[in-house]
């Protein structure tokens, strides 16, 4: 599913086909979370890969005004070209069959994973639960953090 964030007025748009799963839920309980992660980074001289990624939890409603709706498709194809011709084409062949979804953010979070500073594991023994890497940290981020309320104080 395609998204867009609109600067403007603080939330996310989604763009997707009108049959499916996702509209029956949404219509029965909007609450919904968002993740994005970037592709991580290595600190110098470091083979660990840390993630930084942040989560948007909010309420997610249908776009019904058709005028939204073609503003958020033309904003989420421009995303990956700039061709009007190719853009009207493709709005006025498919615009009948989108579906555009609003997500507005009420609570955001952003983490980052940084290698942790074990050196040594024994099979069989487990730090914490089983299913989580043992040399990796989950911490909050604070400058993340700080993004992520700016964007919500400006909304």
């Amino acid at each position: 599913m395609n998204h867009w964030y609109n600067e403007a007025d603080g939330k996310l748009y989604f763009h997707g086909a009108k049959p499916g799963h996702k509209l029956e839920t949404i219509k029965k309980y909007d609450k919904v979370s968002f993740c994005v992660y970037g592709s991580g980074y290595r600190d110098e001289g470091e083979w660990a890969l840390n993630i930084e990624s942040v989560v948007v939890f909010g309420r997610m409603k249908v776009v019904e005004d058709q005028d939204k709706i073609v503003e958020i498709c033309t904003s989420i194809g421009q995303k990956f070209t700039d061709d009007k011709e190719y853009l009207e084409d493709e709005l006025q062949r498919a615009l009948p069959r989108v579906l555009c979804l609003e997500l507005t953010p009420e609570h955001m979070t952003g983490k980052r994973v940084i290698d942790s500073e074990m050196q040594f594991r024994k099979d069989g023994v487990n730090m914490g639960l089983p299913m989580l890497s043992e040399y990796e940290i989950w911490r909050t981020d604070v400058d993340n953090i700080r993004a992520a309320k700016k964007v919500l104080e400006e909304l």
